[in-house]
């Protein structure tokens, strides 16, 4: 997240992931996606002023887990943060 100014922040080896992470992005009206081979391997939506969820906490949490796994499956080692 880009609290600051609420900039679009994008990490990506490839130009058409990055633009199809960002289109996404754009339809969800802002959240958190992981694009791989210019599929969408997770989504977390997050509508209210791109920065907060309109669904149950389970959901969120489901969809935490898998964009965490999603960040893993394409080579990230980082821990995810707690």
């Amino acid at each position: 997240m880009a609290h600051d100014a609420h900039n679009v922040v994008v990490v990506g080896t490839n130009d058409s992931d990055i633009a199809r992470a960002i289109k996404e992005l754009e339809l969800m009206q802002g959240g958190q996606v992981a694009v791989s081979s210019g599929q969408i391997s997770a989504k977390l939506p997050l509508p209210i002023a791109g920065l907060v969820s309109n669904r149950p906490l389970d959901e969120v949490i489901r969809a935490i887990a898998d964009l965490n796994a999603a960040a893993h499956q394409m080579g990230c080692d980082l821990a995810a943060p707690s």
